[in-house]
């Protein structure tokens, strides 16, 4: 029994001074409440271009291939990002052994193409509205050439 009260009495003085001594370890980390926290400048919103099965969603800092699931696993899953510093082209292009046109990605230290998308899986005017918000992003060093859709070289 006094042992059980010994080892209640220094948990009880330890725990006190724990309380005694823990404003005085966070005090360092309150901020002010008069000033707001700093957060840099918001950038123009991400733009997607989404259809039935894929959604790419270009910002300023890439761009993101995202597939939607089949079933009851219906949420969009990130299939490939990609950074516009390491992105050095994007071209619509058929496969070595295929013959659908579809999105490839080119990136540094990268010798072949990456398959981001099938041509298919956008209308002719998403792909028109994609090629536009590229451009914009990348400040025009990233040009998409729409003539493979229509089967021009």
């Amino acid at each position: 029994m006094a042992v059980g009260a010994v080892i209640w009495v220094i948990g009880v003085v330890l725990l006190g001074g724990a309380a005694l001594l823990l404003p005085a370890l966070t005090a360092h980390r309150r901020r002010n409440p008069q000033r707001p926290p700093q957060r840099p400048p918001a950038g123009p919103p991400a733009q997607a271009v989404t259809a039935e099965r894929y959604e790419i969603v270009v910002d300023d800092d890439g761009l993101t291939v995202r597939v939607r699931g089949y079933g009851y696993a219906t949420d969009w899953a990130q299939r490939c990002r990609l950074c516009w510093d390491e992105v050095v082209s994007l071209v619509l292009d058929t496969g070595t052994y295929d013959s659908i046109v579809s999105l490839y990605a080119t990136t540094r230290g990268d010798h072949f193409h990456t398959h981001l998308v099938d041509g298919s899986a956008f209308s002719r005017d998403q792909w028109t509205s994609l090629r536009a918000v590229i451009a914009a992003r990348t400040g025009g060093r990233i040009d998409l050439d729409l003539g493979p859709l229509d089967g021009r070289a």
